[in-house]
Order: structure tokens, then C-alpha cells, then sequence
């Protein structure tokens, strides 16, 4: 959005063993390992580690002139292939949503871990072309939005979130 900027903070970072968590974002059109190929991703790639894993970030967005907090409508934020194989899932949280959308025979798993908090986890193996593996969420005002990622077992993870809505 013009006049917008947005402040991603990583808030919390889990993660045992050997394992890492990675965030890449868009720097230019030569960016490689992006799921989205446009300037409003943040792409997540948890490494192997021993159990489950997580990133939280907080998203603030904020008046480009001043940097005082700015409230902005009608937010999309979504999410590409969420996977589930052999017992581990990939998956995000969020709160304080007004919806969601997902395809039709999607094959994520809808929770509502405490009152107000969704968790959006894959159930299949899915590339990021199947449609079936996505996710979309809808906030009507905010100024600052929570998102949590992870993996339920450890494994690798690269969980992709724009800003914007996905042509289904």
C-alpha cells in the first residue's frame, strides 16, 4: 500500500537439536528460493531438528512519513502449500480473523486451539501449485497482525505467506 511500510518482527523462534529456522524475503526480481515472486512475502523454511518447531512474527504496519502505527482495511494473507506427510504437518496460526478461505476438497485441517485463534494444518504432501494446500485469511482493520509457523515434528518445513489474496 503507498504510504504503508510494514515491520516484520520475529517474535518468538522454537526449535531443538540441530535444528534452524531461515526467513527469506523478496529483495528484488532475482530472489530464488520464493515461493510468491513479488515484493509482499515472507518465506519460512524451518530445518530438520528433533520436535516441534515454530517461528511467531508480528507484522507492523506502520505511516511511511511518520512511522507511527497505521490502520489499514481489509487485509488478505495467504498461504501456500501447507503439507502434511508420514505424521508431521506444516501449519499457521493466526487470531483475530473475520474469515477465511479455503478450495474446495482442501486438504488442511481447521482448529481452534483456545477461543479466537485458528490454526490452519496441511494433512497432505502438496506442491505449491495444488490449490488443495492453501489457505487464505481475512482481517477487516489492523494495525498489527500475529502469525505463528511451524512444523508438528521437526521436519523440514517452507511455509510461503503474502500479503494479498491467490487466484484459486
Amino acid at each position: 500500500l503507498t504510504g504503508v511500510d510494514a515491520r516484520l518482527t520475529a517474535t518468538n523462534v522454537t526449535v531443538s537439536g540441530s535444528g534452524s529456522a531461515d526467513v527469506d524475503v523478496y529483495v528484488d526480481s532475482t530472489t530464488t528460493d520464493a515461493v510468491f515472486t513479488d515484493p509482499n512475502f515472507i518465506n519460512t523454511r524451518l530445518n530438520s531438528s528433533s520436535s516441534h518447531h515454530h517461528v511467531t512474527y508480528r507484522v507492523d504496519f506502520l505511516d511511511s512519513s511518520t512511522g507511527d502505527p497505521a490502520t489499514i482495511e481489509n487485509v488478505i494473507i495467504s498461504v501456500k502449500d501447507l503439507d502434511g506427510v508420514s505424521g508431521s504437518s506444516e501449519y499457521i496460526e493466526v487470531a483475530g480473523i473475520t474469515g477465511y478461505t479455503l478450495e474446495t476438497g482442501a486438504e488442511i485441517d481447521v482448529t481452534q486451539p483456545e477461543l479466537g485463534t485458528y490454526r490452519f494444518r496441511g494433512t497432505k504432501g502438496q506442491g505449491v501449485t495444488d490449490e488443495e494446500g492453501w489457505v487464505q485469511v481475512a482481517y477487516d482493520s489492523v494495525s498489527s497482525v500475529t502469525l505463528t509457523v511451524g512444523n508438528t515434528t521437526g521436519g523440514f518445513a517452507r511455509i510461503p505467506i503474502a500479503f494479498g489474496p491467490v487466484p484459486y
